[in-house]
């Protein structure tokens, strides 16, 4: 399995009632688009028409922080922004991953979630397993803070660290990491405010299959499988006569091979152009 790979992401976008959140600049098909929403009260912004939700939390408190993370499979057509309305401040990215799984589910497993809660604290953190065939994802959020948060994890790679001070601040957070082991994920709060934060395994996709000819064999017809003769080496060609019937055995290796993949013999007369080759 190919692990997904993060490719990019939009800028921090911001909105008083609704927010466009602007795609990124470059989006191919089959890459899956990640997009978190936070907004300063305790009610977590809706879910877009098209997309999918992974996680949404609020704060128990009125007015302080809210958020909600979705996915969506990208067409390779998408262009300009998403909009989301909540009709208070809001603050939104869309993050662009490659090499994920191309149909179903993005999600392997359970979701691994720190509450926001009531309070502001000083760091919000989780702690997620992994496996060969999914990256760990994972994605904070802070509310009505005065800086960038700080990232503390090992083994971990910040990939956007976005902060804004437009009506109450906001920082959103995205670091991932390929350790299959259990590692801790957390950002620091270095401001002051409510915080949470959550994580997931994003499923890997199936990498492309690839068969080449290792080698070949012409055998006599004059026994069975286990007696019959050679007629030469391995990868020699020989010269045979019209009529006369020749087994041909090919050596072939596949990486990656799929159940559902097949094999097709094909030949041509030395004398014919180089496509005028014919299945068996």
């Amino acid at each position: 399995m190919a692990l997904p790979i993060y490719q990019s992401s939009g800028v921090l976008s911001t909105g008083f009632s609704s927010v466009n959140v602007g795609y990124p600049s470059v989006i191919n098909a089959d890459d899956i688009l990640l997009m978190i929403v936070a907004n300063d009260r305790n009610t977590p912004p809706g879910v877009p028409t098209g997309w999918t939700l992974i996680n949404s939390d609020f704060s128990s408190t009125t007015s302080v922080l809210s958020y909600m993370c979705c996915w969506k499979r990208a067409l390779g057509t998408e262009t300009g922004s998403v909009t989301v309305t909540t009709g208070v401040p809001l603050f939104g990215v869309i993050h662009r991953y490659s090499d994920a799984i191309t149909s179903g589910s993005i999600i392997d497993g359970a979701i691994i979630e720190d509450a926001i809660g009531a309070v502001a604290r000083a760091s919000t953190s989780v702690s997620i397993s992994g496996n060969s065939t999914s990256k760990k994802i994972y994605l904070g959020v802070i509310g009505e803070i005065n800086a960038a948060v700080n990232q503390s994890s090992v083994d971990w790679t910040v990939r956007s660290n976005l902060h804004s001070a437009y009506q109450n601040d906001m920082s959103l957070f995205l670091a991932d990491s390929s350790d299959i082991t259990s590692t801790n994920a957390s950002i620091d709060n270095v401001g002051g405010g409510q915080m949470g934060s959550f994580a997931f395994l994003m499923k890997g996709s199936a990498p492309a299959s690839t068969t080449e000819q290792e080698g070949f064999r012409f055998r006599n017809d004059d026994g069975s499988e286990t007696t019959a003769t050679w007629k030469d080496n391995q990868d020699v060609n020989i010269t045979q006569a019209k009529n006369v019937a020749t087994r041909l055995r090919i050596l072939t290796d596949t990486v990656n091979d799929s159940p559902t993949a097949q094999i097709t013999l094909q030949y041509k007369r030395t004398d014919e152009n180089a496509n005028e080759w014919r299945n068996v």
